[in-house]
């Protein structure tokens, strides 16, 4: 007896006058059947419904369609897709139509950034088949970037970032729709442990290179230092700045512009589209409002627009450039200082001052305060605060007339704070400063 092949789950179907592979028909046979011309029916087996069904059919297609239509039925009623006819498209073809399609939500940025990391991958498994790509496969990719170094530059052949965003970030969407397509059952992706990304180690320039850099660069993009400097934004929102982000003392940033011509998105992990809202610095605030009365910004557009198309603003690629050449004049190029060098200073100097890690992480507009606290917490110094309230409480013991080496008091006692506290409730009810006199010795 001949079996069809069919996927698991659709049954079986089969004819009990055709032969076996390899084998002869059985002596009872029919005669047409002997000579290629069988007209027996097949028997197809099958559950329905959670019931065993038999039904016989003239020919062996008219048996396959009907367990195709029924296994259809049943995928589509339990939420899944069958497994479409033909050979898996390419990752690098599957990949770069997820990538393109319109009904892919993705901010312009990330777009950007996951088409130039989906180039680099596209080395390694961009000719594997979507249906190939397994978990072992995965797991041997992410070892050979992650130990593999070029030879040429001595360092890891895609960088860890990369690495991260490629198998956290740009894989697993792109594989569950190959789930919904039906070329995979399961996302590989799920299992795939991948090293940390390690500790930003970008150079923090001093206060005084800050200003150098703003009084060296082409004036037009003066004020775009100090609002990178001075409210810790990306090159791409400071490029998406307009005069009504301007209210009052605090800075309103709602969106950004790409680092190619291609309009504005949302901010990074900005989901709800409300942006977010920065204290505006007194230098800060006054450079940007000498910049829009000196170049004549008018109320809807870019503040750093650009001179071809005026309601545009200029692109990344100029804002770099002309910072390259600044810090060439300074003599500063060996220290790598880019756009985004700016950023971490002001976040490094928010917590070396004692800034929360919390409020540095909503200004900055991290998604996850651990990224800032990995980041940014190095640069907090707060030894001197932890001698100080240890001294304090551990000294709120010792007596007055204790003579013990080694007792210091660097902290004042609860007594001389709760009189610095009446100094100050005296000083606010009368509006006039309150100063205490020694008191005279009695004779």
């Amino acid at each position: 007896m001949a079996k069809a092949s069919l996927e698991r789950g659709m049954g079986s179907l089969q004819t009990i006058c055709e032969p076996l592979r390899g084998k002869p028909y059985p002596d009872d046979a029919p005669e047409k059947c002997k000579i290629g011309k069988c007209a027996c029916e097949w028997e197809a087996r099958y559950r329905d419904l959670g019931r065993s069904r038999r039904k016989w059919f003239e020919t062996k297609a008219a048996g396959l369609k009907h367990l195709t239509d029924i296994y259809n039925a049943r995928m589509f009623k339990e939420g899944r897709v069958v497994r479409p006819k033909g050979k898996a498209p390419l990752f690098k073809t599957f990949a770069t139509a997820w990538l393109t399609d319109e009904k892919t939500e993705l901010a312009q940025t990330s777009r950007e950034l996951y088409t130039s990391v989906l180039k680099s991958a596209n080395k390694y498994i961009g000719d594997v088949p979507v249906d190939k790509l397994t978990e072992a496969a995965l797991k041997a990719l992410v070892k050979k970037l992650e130990t593999v170094v070029d030879e040429e530059t001595g360092k890891q052949v895609m960088s860890q970032y990369n690495v991260v965003c490629l198998f956290q970030f740009l894989l697993p969407p792109i594989l569950r729709k190959a789930i919904e397509d039906g070329w995979i059952r399961a996302n590989p992706c799920n299992k795939i442990k991948l090293k940390p990304i390690p500790d930003a180690d970008r150079y923090v320039p001093t206060s005084e290179q800050v200003f150098n850099i703003a009084l060296t660069i082409e004036k037009f993009w003066r004020a775009a230092v100090f609002v990178m400097a001075g409210a810790g934004l990306r090159e791409g929102e400071v490029l998406g700045l307009t005069p009504d982000c301007i209210q009052g003392d605090t800075l309103h940033l709602y969106r950004q512009h790409g680092s190619s011509d291609e309009g504005y998105s949302k901010l990074k992990h900005d989901k709800s589209g409300k942006g977010r809202w920065v204290p505006l610095d007194p230098i800060v605030k006054a450079e940007l409002e000498a910049h829009i009365s000196k170049y004549n910004v008018a109320p809807n557009q870019p503040i750093f627009y650009s001179r071809v198309f005026p309601d545009k603003p200029y692109t990344s690629d100029t804002l770099h450039r002309r910072l390259r050449e600044a810090v060439m004049r300074l003599g500063l190029h060996d220290l790598g200082i880019t756009a985004h060098n700016f950023r971490h200073f002001f976040a490094s100097m928010c917590v070396s001052r004692g800034i929360e890690i919390a409020e540095v992480a909503r200004m900055l507009g991290h998604n996850d305060i651990q990224t800032t606290y990995r980041t940014y917490y190095k640069f907090k110094d707060d030894n001197g605060k932890i001698r100080t309230a240890i001294n304090g409480f551990l000294s709120e013991g010792v007596p007055d007339d204790a003579s013990l080496a080694g007792v210091h008091q660097l902290a004042p006692r609860n007594s001389a704070n709760q009189v610095s506290d009446l100094i100050k409730k005296l000083e606010a009810l009368t509006g006039q400063q309150v100063v205490l006199q020694p008191r005279a010795l009695a004779a």
